[in-house]
Parts: structure tokens; C-alpha cells; sequence
């Protein structure tokens, strides 16, 4: 497989033909043509998140997205994110290049950044004031700092961001044949003739007639 062919991959996974594409795909074709098997070391060791070194990490990336792993937290003390910390960093820092601001699509890219660790949505109260990301685990300091004091996750402009961890609850609802509302949201179910029945149960454990 060539370098092109390879770098078109990664894209399609990560930068999801956003304006970073042109710019690797166009060093890719100038790769392919003068450095053959040297691309592949290229390809693993600065353009791939998952398997980039240390210096891929601060000296192309940081650069690219302009952010260091090196913080300063309230205390006035400094503190350095670890590569994999830092991965998580960048990753949704390129996917915020390319997101189209749609609750849908966030909701597809950020189970692949915490879905092994628990569930997590984006919820919108459709006022344009915030944006809810919603956790079902237990954040590390370091991320409760980084996505409550910079802004790390991706926000349509004009918008804010509100970070909120719940207990996971296994609260769900028919909504038509086939169909299940997961929590968080809204649930509840309609009859045939869309009369709501029951209650209504909202993320927060309020109800709702």
C-alpha cells in the first residue's frame, strides 16, 4: 500500500477530510515519489496519534493545534501531561477542526476517545447558551482541570461548555417498535396515537407528568 493510500486512511479516521487533509495528502504524494519505505516510519512515528513519538507529539501536533502539554494549574504550580494524556488532547482538539456542530456527530467521535472507561453524551438545552457534556465516570484531575479552565472541547462559537459527572442509571423507555431511549434524555413512550403515557424521565431524576 502506498504512503498515499495509507495517509487517505488515517484522514478518514481522523481528520475526517477536514483542512489538515490537503496539506498530508499533498506531502504524502511527495513522499511516495522520492523516500518509497522511509514514508511508512513517517506515517507510524509523527502522523498516526495512536503510535507517534514524544516528539511528533510536541513538536508537530502541539504546534499544529498551538497547545503544549505543559500547564499551570490554580495553585501557580506546573504541571506536564504524560504522551497518552496528551494524545487524548490532541485527538479531540483535531476532531473540533472538522466537527459540523451537530449533537449527532459529537456523540459518534467522543465514545471513541472515553468509551471503554463509561458512557458520555453531549446534551443541548437548545437555548444557545451551553453545551452539557455529560459523564458517566469519574474524570482524572488532570482532565477536570484542562476541560473546566481551557478550552478543550469542541463549542460552536458564542456557545459555552458545562462539564457534568452522574452516577450511571439504567433508566430507559420504549419509544416506538424496535426503538430505546438510553439515559440520559428524555424518555418516556406514546401510544399509537402519539398520546404520551406515564411519566416522563429526565437526566437529574426528575419526572415529569
Amino acid at each position: 500500500m502506498s504512503f498515499k493510500e495509507n495517509i487517505t486512511n488515517i484522514i478518514q479516521k481522523q481528520y475526517a477530510d477536514s483542512n489538515v487533509a490537503d496539506l498530508l495528502l499533498n506531502k504524502a504524494s511527495v513522499w511516495d515519489k522520492f523516500f518509497g519505505l522511509i514514508s511508512e516510519r513517517f506515517l507510524k512515528e509523527v502522523l498516526n496519534f495512536d503510535t507517534c513519538s514524544s516528539e511528533a507529539l510536541d513538536n508537530y501536533w502541539g504546534k499544529l493545534f498551538k497547545i503544549t502539554r505543559n500547564f499551570t494549574n490554580e495553585d501557580g504550580e506546573t504541571f506536564s501531561l504524560t504522551d497518552e494524556q496528551f494524545r487524548e488532547v490532541l485527538k479531540i482538539r483535531a476532531f473540533g477542526t472538522s466537527w459540523n456542530g451537530t449533537v449527532r456527530q459529537m456523540n459518534i467521535f467522543l465514545p471513541n476517545i472515553f468509551g471503554e472507561r463509561g458512557k458520555i453524551y453531549m446534551l443541548d438545552p437548545q437555548d444557545m447558551t451551553y453545551q452539557i457534556f455529560l459523564f458517566q465516570f469519574e474524570l482524572e484531575d488532570w482532565e477536570k482541570y484542562l476541560f473546566n479552565n481551557y478550552d478543550i472541547l469542541p463549542r460552536c462559537a458564542g456557545v459555552g461548555s458545562q462539564i457534568q459527572i452522574v452516577e450511571p442509571v439504567d433508566y430507559f423507555a420504549l419509544k416506538s417498535y424496535g426503538q430505546i431511549y438510553e439515559f440520559p434524555g428524555t424518555t418516556g413512550f406514546q401510544t399509537y396515537e402519539q398520546q404520551k403515557e406515564g411519566k416522563i424521565l429526565t437526566y437529574g431524576g426528575e419526572t415529569n407528568d
